[in-house]
């Protein structure tokens, strides 16, 4: 079975060679996540026009996903990345982002204007001017998150 490692980098090689020695494989693109409940992320690895780069969280505006690929959007650029948004919801800090809709998270500071929307939905202006809409399933959520 394969298993991805996210925990701190003094840490990684006691887990891997703990779980390699269990019979289980060490890759990047595994289903299965271990991750360390004290585990802070402080970026992400994006690749936009053939190049790889080191994108730190505080840039980050939102996620976006299109099936099967996902895009980090900051406020100049937007990037691809390896991660699922599924992962992402474990590991990012849920103070700083939420999950918006069945496609979204975003940052609590990329956000520049809120709107209330029909039918109990949220509209959201982010700071790179891309309009989103919080879901009625997400909102009770969002306004919690929100303080409001």
């Amino acid at each position: 079975m394969k298993v991805r490692i996210v925990a701190k980098a003094e840490n990684y090689e006691t887990y891997k060679a703990l779980l390699e020695k269990a019979g289980f494989t060490i890759c990047e693109d595994a289903e299965l996540v271990l991750k360390e409940n004290d585990f802070i992320q402080d970026s992400f690895l994006g690749e936009a026009d053939g190049q790889l780069e080191l994108v730190p969280i505080p840039n980050i505006i939102l996620f976006e996903s299109f099936g099967r690929t996902i895009i980090m959007h900051t406020l100049k650029k937007q990037f691809r990345i390896r991660e699922k948004l599924y992962e992402l919801d474990h590991i990012l800090d849920d103070r700083l982002f939420i999950r918006v809709n069945k496609s979204m998270i975003v940052a609590k500071s990329g956000i520049a204007k809120i709107k209330p929307y029909i039918n109990g939905r949220i509209m959201l202006l982010m700071k790179n001017r891309m309009v989103l809409t919080v879901s009625r399933n997400y909102s009770a959520d969002f306004k919690r998150f929100i303080g409001f």
